[in-house]
């Protein structure tokens, strides 16, 4: 059996992963609406990533409407973001 058989496979891309714990952070109440999120730069080092992966999960989620603002400016989460996501 070769090496490669015997990895496991990562079981959520880590974009996907920084959705989902924004997304727990908000219904939480640990971020509130209105609420500032870290830097792109700060964002990744907290989740030991690339920025262009804190990037896309931001698009996506200002996208879907949980986040408003603008890299490089400030990203915010949406006022009416809460506890229903």
């Amino acid at each position: 059996m070769s090496s490669w058989e015997n990895t496991v496979a990562p079981s959520e891309p880590h974009y996907r992963r920084i959705i989902r714990e924004i997304r727990e952070q908000i219904t939480s109440g640990a971020l509130a609406p209105g609420q500032k999120l870290p830097t792109t730069k700060e964002l990744a080092a907290q989740y030991g990533v690339s920025t262009p992966t804190v990037r896309q999960a931001i698009t996506i989620l200002t996208e879907s409407g949980v986040l408003v603002g603008h890299q490089g400016l400030a990203v915010r989460v949406a006022p009416e973001a809460g506890p229903q996501l």
